[in-house]
């Protein structure tokens, strides 16, 4: 079992290619995991009320549907692999969670997906998840 979180970017799909390389006969399962932010309270004008929770709602559509196109691709080498969308104000937390419901043997993810402002923000997920996974990073 292992668990891929993916954040949208180039880099963060660079471990794909590191895993397209395994064996076909390491019967391994794959779960591309995305963690999407969450909108502003509807209520709150200020921080765009229902225009954020329809644009949250067309976010969710471009990633699952990337998301179905990279299974396709992925499931020519593996035997069972599925994707998982999950709406979370922390990464690092929401993949942890899963992890360990989905009793993971690995998780396999780069380090270099977020950059800038937002990594200084948000902190780098690899890093937030070093020593706190539930199994091998």
């Amino acid at each position: 079992r292992v668990l891929v979180p993916l954040d949208g970017s180039q880099g963060a799909e660079g471990v794909l290619h590191h895993l397209e390389l395994v064996p076909h006969t390491a019967q391994a399962q794959l779960t591309l995991l995305r963690v999407v932010a969450p909108v502003p309270a509807a209520g709150d004008v200020a921080l765009g009320g229902s225009d954020a929770l329809s644009e949250l709602k067309h976010s969710l559509l471009a990633v699952r549907s990337d998301l179905a196109a990279t299974v396709a691709r992925l499931a020519e080498s593996f035997p069972e692999v599925r994707a998982q969308v999950q709406v979370a104000p922390l990464p690092a937390e929401a993949i942890l969670a899963f992890a360990r419901h989905w009793e993971a043997d690995l998780i396999a993810m780069t380090s270099s997906g977020r950059g800038g402002l937002e990594r200084l923000r948000l902190g780098s997920v690899a890093a937030q998840l070093i020593g706190a996974a539930p199994c091998p990073l």
